[in-house]
């Protein structure tokens, strides 16, 4: 269960003016221990002592405390790839004491050797989740304040800083009782003279990480607002802009952690000490630890231009340069200069559509511009991480963890859009039409590369794209005496193709397996491509039968490398056409707004039954109870026999066969509120809020009844109540 609480007042007058707001969200997780709250305050005014000095600020400050619980019960096994628990695993016994359940190591290991070790090494989920915990602090900090001066009736001046401080705090804690403490304790365990020991200290383990970002904004800006002669009027600004963000991470594990007296104990992390029976050799203490930083800068010169002639045909210029410290060591690298050009044209202000009272508004609009995409890649500098660790070496390594690409440089995007806005009938019906055309130059991307670079991969420029697409939007208002109906359609549509591209290229096989969940570009099948192994079902035995140079075949392996043009590639994973549909209808006071979202376009591959994952790792799937069981099967289900030992070649092709691509349409209930008048007082006006989210499909494309954008677990339903009080 969620709780809000907001709670804002303001007040002032035209010197003086203030806005204070509290919130206060308390979140219970669905999972035992997990919960969390936030605090926030946000302060905003602003000071206009004369026509010439104007000042403007705000503060926000927000605080927020998570509590998880360090081991979920899904926490891994240990032990031959498994991640979860097994299928009907009982947490309790009949009596409803916690049960014991296999983790990694048999009864029949542990039995043998119980009087070797030092702690009860029996895995105990239920209560294994309350012997552990991981507290999570974050705060931020945001004061901004601009001070602007008009020395005439031309020009403004602007001056702009801004803070971003954010501090993250965790702290993880296992206690002594736990299983990851006490199975350490038993895995360095020793026996001297009759007595069990351990390397790993009596007590508790705890985990200590600090995050901190500090980011400085800058702001200079000049504006101009300038009526010329009649009918003509030039509007413009030009500024700099930067930004400063160092951030830092460092943390740290300690052993033997006693939290009511807050005490630790050192140990030896640089010997190696004998593990219980050899099972891991000779090893170190586990430690966790790490020290890291970043400082990135950017900086930006701006302006933009507009020029106005009778209110009817416009003008705009931009441009921009931008630079940053993460790309390449060149000046032309650094700095990407931008522009862009735009037209209008007000049709309605000419005199033959003037006086056509059906018409309120046509405007005819374009631009054609380029802008820049850093990408978020990091940095295209060397990286070398520094570590001393090491009992044959006493003096610290580094290693190079990223190598340089002193060519990286900007992702640049031109853009050309044209558009049409229009309102007609008093403003009963408008909306717009928009057509933009667009190319992307130089993509970002972390790439692979030749084992013999000695690195794994490097951020480069892979590629260029170019897309076109429409948006069209329509608004609608209808009001019959004390009703009233405001609706608003909007639809997209985008498609995109790569023309080069000289990045890192996957395998065929590898493509098929990604079934679109990852990037993986293609001159021929664009982005997050979704293909499908052509298949014709099963056969008498059980086995999906597949398609070897055209001809039936069960040689798995030999039909997951033939080319790609040997399966069905359906399209992307990316919707082509996106949108919405509000409604709001008001009545006497009473209004209700509905919020319908819809993709389509695009595909997916559901999740299917994998007997290797079901054996190895305990990951079952619902359809494996429809398998094929005995001759005959094969006419009602397309799920494979389970076969022993698994075949993961049969698996991999039955997962990525055409039998699991469904189309990834959907209309989505998005969003209800209800805002109700309450006759309570005759002073105050009290309104109850009614919010809802999340509601879920009343439509999907695929005959499964899954939900293509979230496979697993789809989010909850939420409804939120609130009361807004308000003086007349």
């Amino acid at each position: 269960m969620n709780q809000r609480y907001a709670f804002s007042i303001n007040g002032g007058n035209s010197t003086f003016r203030n806005r204070i707001s509290l919130t206060y969200d308390v979140v219970q997780n669905n999972q035992v221990d997990n919960r969390s709250n936030r605090k926030g305050l946000f302060w905003s005014g602003n000071y206009l002592p004369n026509n010439i000095l104007a000042l403007n600020y705000s503060v926000s400050f927000n605080n927020q405390y998570v509590i998880n619980s360090g081991e979920a019960l899904n926490y891994s096994m240990g032990s031959a790839g498994r991640q979860i628990l097994f299928p009907y695993a009982s947490l309790v016994d009949n009596d409803g004491n916690p049960s014991k359940v296999f983790r990694g190591i048999s009864d029949k290991f542990l039995d043998y050797y119980k009087n070797d070790y030092l702690k009860d090494w029996g895995y105990y989920p239920i209560s294994n989740v309350q012997e552990s915990r991981k507290d999570l602090f974050v705060n931020s900090f945001r004061p901004n304040i601009e001070i602007s001066i008009k020395p005439n009736r031309y020009v403004v001046l602007k001056a702009q800083y801004g803070l971003n401080f954010q501090m993250d705090n965790s702290e993880l804690v296992y206690g002594k009782n736990s299983y990851y403490t006490k199975n350490l304790q038993n895995i360095y365990s020793f026996k001297k003279n009759g007595i069990v020991g351990s390397i790993i200290p009596e007590g508790g383990i705890v985990s200590f990480s600090n995050e901190k970002l500090i980011e400085h904004r800058v702001r200079l800006q000049g504006d101009l607002n300038i009526s010329t002669f009649k009918g003509h009027r030039l509007v413009g600004l030009a500024g700099i802009e930067g930004s400063d963000v160092p951030s830092t991470f460092n943390s740290n594990e300690y052993y033997g952690y006693n939290e009511d007296t807050k005490t630790i104990t050192f140990v030896d992390y640089n010997s190696y000490f004998p593990t219980f029976q050899g099972m891991r050799g000779n090893a170190q203490i586990p430690r966790t630890g790490r020290i890291l930083g970043q400082h990135w800068r950017s900086i930006s010169l701006f302006s933009n231009l507009a020029y106005e002639i009778n209110d009817r045909y416009f003008i705009t210029l931009s441009g921009r340069k931008d630079a940053t410290n993460i790309f390449g060591i060149a000046t032309n690298r650094r700095w990407n200069p931008l522009w862009s050009i735009g037209l209008a044209y007000d049709v309605k202000k000419e005199n033959f559509l003037k006086d056509l009272e059906i018409i309120d508004q046509v405007k005819l609009r374009g631009t054609w511009g380029y802008s820049g995409n850093s990408g978020g890649v990091g940095s295209g500098m060397p990286i070398i991480r520094y570590t001393q660790n090491n009992k044959l070496n006493i003096e610290p390594e580094a290693t190079i963890s990223q190598i340089p690409n002193d060519n990286l440089k900007w992702e640049t995007v031109r853009m050309m859009n044209i558009g049409l806005d229009f309102k007609l009938w008093q403003g009963k019906l408008g909306g717009s039409l928009e057509y933009f055309n667009k190319k992307s130059t130089d993509l970002l991307s972390t790439q692979f590369l030749d084992p013999s670079a000695g690195m794994r991969t490097m951020v480069r420029n892979i590629g260029n794209v170019k897309g076109h697409g429409f948006d069209v939007r329509l608004d609608s208002r209808i009001i019959l005496s004390k009703f009233s109906w405001n609706g608003a359609v909007f639809l997209s549509f985008v498609r995109d193709r790569v023309v080069t591209y000289y990045g890192f290229s996957q395998s065929p096989q590898m493509m098929i397996a990604n079934n679109g969940r990852n990037n993986y570009p293609s001159i021929d099948y664009g982005f997050y491509p979704i293909f499908g192994y052509r298949t014709s079902g099963l056969d008498e035995h059980g086995d999906p039968v597949g398609f070897l140079e055209g001809k039936e075949s069960k040689e798995y392996s030999k039909i997951a490398n033939q080319p790609l043009d040997q399966a069905i590639f359906y399209g992307s994973a990316i919707p082509k056409y996106h949108g919405s549909f509000r409604n709001s209808f008001t009545y006497k006071g009473i209004s209700l707004n509905v919020l319908l979202g819809f993709k389509f376009g695009n595909y997916f591959a559901r999740e299917a039954a994998d007997y290797g994952l079901l054996i190895n790792s305990w990951r079952g799937h619902k359809e494996i109870e429809k398998r094929w069981r005995k001759p005959g099967d094969e006419k009602y289900t397309q799920v494979p026999r389970l076969g022993f030992p698994v075949d993961s070649r049969r698996d991999f092709f039955y997962k990525n066969s055409e039998a699991n691509v469904e189309p990834g349409g959907f209309i989505r209930l998005k969003d209800v509120s209800l805002n109700l008048p309450l006759p309570i007082s005759k002073k105050m006006n009290f309104n109850l809020v009614v919010m809802m989210s999340d509601l879920g499909l009343i439509y999907r494309q695929n005959k499964q009844g899954l939900d293509p954008e979230f496979l697993e677990v789809p989010p909850s339903p939420t409804i939120s109540f609130g009361i807004n009080i308000k003086p007349l």
